[in-house]
């Protein structure tokens, strides 16, 4: 334990000194990826325009707040989806910007609707889950969701392209506008991953929160079942297609990331309620340890400085001279 208290000391140490490159790198990459994965799900093909566009739009995300980036993914979803069907654009930027009002309120928690997004275009959404659950409130599960749906549209424009192309001489705006949200709300695959998102999200929060030392550890391993159980029961009741190794790889990396925010939030965090119990031969005790916060005072001495030669002494040199005198006429 010593060792990681020491090593997470490093660790604080460093990302302090190096903060602000650490938070642009961040945000870096996270924008390069997102508008990456955006561009090779609609678009498909890459070309020096292309390079050029997810350039500049991630230059852009790295000037602008972080809390404001989920606005420039959206403006980029709905350029690319209108570039293939005018009518799944302005039905995606219906929907996303009905979610982004939202965030006017909560506005620091824009930022899972792109990271959700992310993750589902990887096919991870387990990996995200559980850690929403241990960092964030219930209220998470809003911008989970909305991710989660922003990447269902996505998805659904992408299976149903070729359709829609095929059959713009045929169709009016309003059946092409009707036919997509069908599809979308026909699209099994992203209903239960939002169920199982909500329910592992939910079920990770109200463990956690619990008043028990091992809170934390219960409540990872909950979350975990309940993300497996969530997704197996939907992929047998409605016949979703699973990728179990896609689904094993989410909920490795999400027990891996949740395990390094138990020790390092939680274990090695001495600023948190503790409840312990113990029992003798006629008692059980049952103590709650608050931690008690002290802030150490510091004396201010002021000393006075002359110049060397002046013939003035300094203030703490006449106490001195007081105290020689006073000492002086006692010992006579």
């Amino acid at each position: 334990m010593t060792a990681l208290l020491e090593l997470r000391q490093k660790i604080s140490e460093v990302y302090g000194r190096y903060e602000a490159y650490v938070r642009i790198c961040t945000k870096c990459l996270l924008a390069f990826l997102v508008f990456y994965m955006i561009h090779s799900q609609l678009s498909g093909s890459m070309n020096p325009r292309s390079w050029a566009e997810i350039v500049v739009a991630t230059l852009i995300a790295v000037m602008i707040p972080i809390d404001a980036c989920s606005i420039l993914v959206a403006i980029f979803v709905i350029v690319h989806m209108l570039m293939i069907s005018v009518e799944a654009g302005v039905i995606a930027a219906f929907f996303l910007f009905l979610l982004l009002t939202y965030f006017i309120f909560k506005p620091r928690q824009s930022i899972l609707i792109t990271v959700m997004c992310l993750v589902g275009m990887l096919n991870l959404t387990g990996a995200a889950a559980i850690p929403i659950g241990l960092l964030c409130g219930p209220i998470a599960v809003i911008p989970a969701a909305a991710g989660t749906f922003v990447y269902g549209m996505i998805l659904t424009l992408r299976q149903n392209s070729s359709v829609l192309e095929a059959s713009a001489q045929r169709l009016t705006s309003m059946e092409k506008a009707a036919y997509f949200i069908k599809a979308i709300g026909s699209n099994e695959r992203i209903l239960l991953l939002m169920a199982a998102l909500v329910v592992t999200i939910v079920v990770v929060y109200m463990i956690r929160k619990l008043p028990y030392s091992y809170a934390w550890a219960i409540a990872i391993a909950a979350g975990t079942a309940c993300y497996v159980l969530t997704v197996l029961v939907g992929n047998v009741a409605f016949g979703v297609t699973v990728h179990l190794l896609y689904l094993s790889i989410s909920i490795i990396l999400g027990v891996l990331i949740s395990s390094v925010l138990h020790v390092f939030l939680f274990l090695l965090d001495g600023t948190h309620t503790e409840f312990l119990e113990y029992e003798d031969e006629n008692y059980v005790y049952y103590v709650r340890a608050i931690p008690k916060y002290s802030v150490a005072r510091t004396d201010k001495k002021v000393t006075t400085i002359t110049k060397a030669g002046d013939g003035e002494t300094s203030e703490e040199d006449s106490f001195l001279d007081d105290d020689q005198s006073l000492d002086d006429y006692f010992r006579t």
